[in-house]
């Protein structure tokens, strides 16, 4: 239980608040009214009993007068015990009189602009970036101080920065590769910046449109695609801690451009994000099974002609031949994990679904995209006509054969699946390529065209 006890002395008045019967009392968060034609906040401070000066962050913010917000928490408070008892555990002092005039400011803004990145599937993304609002509950308050303590004196793993999908790189409010006493800053700063209006997408046609600023109006052309409510912040790997926002693109327009604004009512100004462009859109006709993965065949003429090829990618990072949820687990597992290429018969080649070397969060992409899609297995076509083939058109000949998804070689723990069909010595025909289908026999994009009589 807490309790207040007010002293006055000449022009000073302290408030001390008192913990009874506390057990393991990590932080304390408090907002306090008084009369500020009387009294103004001049300093506060935690006491002794609570926890050591160098072990406590504290912080007092007068956002009115007559209305002061303090918190104190203890550094890294998970591993302490925290205060048991009773006892005096914090001290705010009160000068005569109303708080001294200051000249009029505007917030200050930002640290940077919200930065959107444009996907190829239809998508843009950011992360939440409401500086100071380091519990990413839409508010800069002094709650915040809770977890800049946790994480206090943390580093990034490797390299200088805080990896994007992780609160700690929110956390670092100053940007400087460590979460230290510096990041009270950023909390001082917005304190009360509100992101709860959520955010609207805006396009255009033009980058003439594009705001000057975050002050200035958007341009004559631009148009709203959609609003982002802040309850629409999702974490979409199992490990990820830091929210994002999504917004799906519904136009066919590859020359439109995209920017972000915060909305609704917020304290704080507007904020702007970047221009994105070249958001790829892909339509339906792109068909099922759309892979950027090289979909080419190997074939071996001597002998009974046996053709082989690898698996093609669509977010599957199981390889249990459907895109599902679970694939997300895949992602977690090898999270930063480099692929190399010279390799590119392993598993991790399928997981790495952009196929950029690393293992990130741009791979669960390929999963949104292909969710429920699931591969049966693989037709076989042959012609003597090459005009016959198309990659992405619907095949205008029967199949030659077929391969069951269940007759892949190899474990999809360690490889990259594989098939193989054996075409006979002489193959059927000039020409041979391959083309996954599902259950409902829809069929994907094909592969490369194999030309078995190339000399002729």
């Amino acid at each position: 239980m807490l309790s207040l006890e007010v002293n006055g002395t000449g022009d000073e008045t302290v408030v001390s608040i008192h913990a009874a019967a506390a057990s393991g009392l990590k932080a304390l968060y408090c907002m306090l009214r008084y009369d500020g034609r009387r009294l103004h906040a001049a300093a506060a401070q935690p006491a002794p009993p609570f926890g050591p000066p160098d072990g406590v962050l504290s912080m007092m913010v007068e956002r009115a007068p007559g209305v002061l917000d303090y918190g104190q928490v203890l550094i890294r408070p998970q591993a302490q015990a925290g205060f048991s008892g009773d006892g005096v555990i914090a001290a705010l002092h009160f000068a005569a009189g109303p708080a001294p005039q200051r000249a009029a400011s505007a917030v200050p803004p930002q640290n940077e602009p919200l930065t959107v990145e444009d996907w190829n599937y239809q998508e843009i993304r950011w992360y939440y970036d409401n500086w100071g609002d380091y519990d990413q509950n839409g508010e800069v308050n002094i709650a915040d101080l809770g977890p800049l303590a946790s994480h206090f004196g943390e580093t990034p793993l490797s390299g200088q920065h805080f990896y994007q999908a992780d609160v700690q790189s929110l956390i670092d409010g100053d940007r400087n590769g460590e979460i230290n006493i510096g990041d009270l800053a950023a909390i001082g700063l917005h304190f009360g910046h509100s992101a709860l209006g959520g955010y609207d997408v805006f396009k255009s046609e033009s980058g003439e449109d594009y705001p000057a600023d975050a002050s200035s109006p958007n341009g004559p052309g631009a148009q709203l695609e959609q609003h982002v409510a802040f309850a629409d912040a999702v974490l979409i790997w199992p490990r990820q801690t830091r929210l994002e926002f999504r917004s799906h693109i519904s136009d066919e327009n590859d020359e439109d451009v995209f920017w972000v604004r915060d909305a609704g009512e917020t304290a704080g100004g507007s904020r702007l994000s970047n221009k994105a462009g070249n958001v790829v859109y892909k339509p339906a006709k792109h068909g099922r099974f759309y892979s950027d993965w090289d979909f080419y065949l190997e074939y071996w003429p001597e002998g009974s002609g046996v053709m082989c090829w690898f698996t093609v990618d669509f977010g599957d990072c199981n390889q249990d031949s459907a895109t599902a949820i679970g694939d997300i687990d895949e992602i977690a597992l090898h999270f930063t994990q480099m692929v190399d290429y010279d390799d590119t018969y392993s598993a991790l080649s399928v997981v790495d679904t952009d196929h950029n070397s690393e293992v990130n969060i741009a791979d669960l992409n390929a999963i949104g995209y292909h969710l429920d899609e699931q591969i049966s297995g693989y037709s076989i076509y042959a012609s003597n006509n090459e005009t016959d083939y198309s990659q992405d058109a619907p095949s205008i000949i029967e199949p030659l054969g077929s391969v069951a998804y269940s007759q892949a070689l190899g474990d999809p723990a360690v490889d990259r699946l594989r098939f193989q069909y054996t075409l006979g010595s002489p193959p059927p025909a000039r020409y041979v390529w391959v083309r996954p289908y599902c259950r409902t026999g829809e069929e994907g994009w094909a592969s490369d065209l194999l030309d078995t009589q190339p000399q002729q």
